[in-house]
């Protein structure tokens, strides 16, 4: 599996996943997108790629065709997005399902989410959206704060 980090916050959002995700599966692509995206890639796994942006996305569309496409904001189109932000801890709203990498889906749900630093509220539904297509389950997600390494109890995938 691999992990590509697009746009403006790409950089930040490596050092927020590197205590999470292993360093050679943890990239920041390449070119000048404006829109934060994060593609999880594994080429033999059911769903070999999907894509989750944050805003508009027709440049990372166009480039990874063949990607499943989860949006990410506070539109009510969004896949995901966050109903809440407060007091150290953020309301994930699951409003479609989500195709996990290694097969399955993650059904339509709320996650409280324990928050460790502030981020707006749509970067925090990139970032959650990212790990759950990923394979952390909704369970994990909402035991600890994200990013957390601990996550992974025993692995760092």
């Amino acid at each position: 599996m691999e992990l590509m980090i697009f746009g403006a916050h790409r950089k930040e959002f490596h050092s927020l996943l590197s205590p999470v995700f292993s360093a050679d599966i943890l990239s920041c692509g390449t070119g000048k997108h404006h829109t934060d995206a994060i593609l999880v890639i594994a080429p033999t796994a059911v769903h070999p790629a999907i894509l989750a942006v944050s805003g508009p996305s027709e440049t990372l569309a166009r480039r990874y065709p063949n990607a499943c496409l989860v949006t990410c904001g506070m539109s009510p189109r969004d896949s995901v997005s966050c109903s809440s932000v407060a007091d150290g801890r953020a309301v994930l709203s699951i409003v479609r399902e989500l195709p996990v990498i290694g097969g399955g889906f993650v059904d339509v749900q709320d996650i409280c989410l324990p928050l460790t630093i502030p981020l707006p509220a749509g970067q925090i539904a990139l970032l959650a959206a990212a790990c759950l297509c990923a394979g952390i389950s909704p369970e994990r997600l909402a035991q600890k704060s994200v990013p957390d390494a601990s996550i992974f109890p025993h692995r760092t995938i």
